[in-house]
């Protein structure tokens, strides 16, 4: 077992989840949690199906295949459909024991990393385009830790007014 696991997975699952939460003009931190769980999730799944599969290719391929599945949502039609081709992957790495696979699974997972990376870039492309980026960063930015923040006026109260205001 040669590789760990492929990272193309969590990259779809982040890009999928930014098509969501970047026009829904919705918590920042909310999408960032999101965004963490589904890449973490991703990770595991692909972990997982290494694990099983003991070849990192075809398991990434199976991991992607969760991570739609996890999208399109509880779809009896869809799951039976995706679980047919996790069958389809399993059964071939079982033949594949016996004699050598004709599949280039390698040149499959490159495609398929270069594929989510630019569907990455083009989600934040789109986002920053039709100027939802703009107010999920300043959302961040004003939400966030103090650092991030634009700087606060400060003054000092003249001598015959209140400590405290109420508005």
């Amino acid at each position: 077992m040669k590789g760990g696991v492929q990272s193309y997975p969590a990259l779809l699952a982040t890009a999928l989840v930014l098509s969501i939460v970047l026009p829904s003009g919705g918590s920042p931190y909310a999408g960032i949690r999101l965004l963490i769980g589904f890449a973490v999730g991703a990770l595991l799944v692909s972990a997982a199906a290494r694990l099983l599969l003991g070849d990192r290719d075809r398991a990434g391929i199976a991991a992607t295949i969760v991570v739609f599945y996890a999208f399109k949502g509880i779809d009896w039609r869809i799951a039976i459909l995706l679980l047919f081709a996790i069958g389809l992957i399993v059964a071939e790495r079982l033949a594949a024991t016996r004699r050598p696979s004709r599949v280039p699974w390698p040149l499959a997972g490159r495609i398929l990393n270069a594929v989510s990376v630019v569907l990455l870039v083009a989600v934040v492309l789109r986002s920053a385009g039709d100027g939802s980026l703009g107010p999920y960063l300043a959302a961040i930015r004003s939400e966030g830790p103090v650092a991030l923040r634009d700087s606060v006026p400060t003054g000092t109260a003249a001598a015959g007014s209140p400590d405290v205001f109420l508005i």
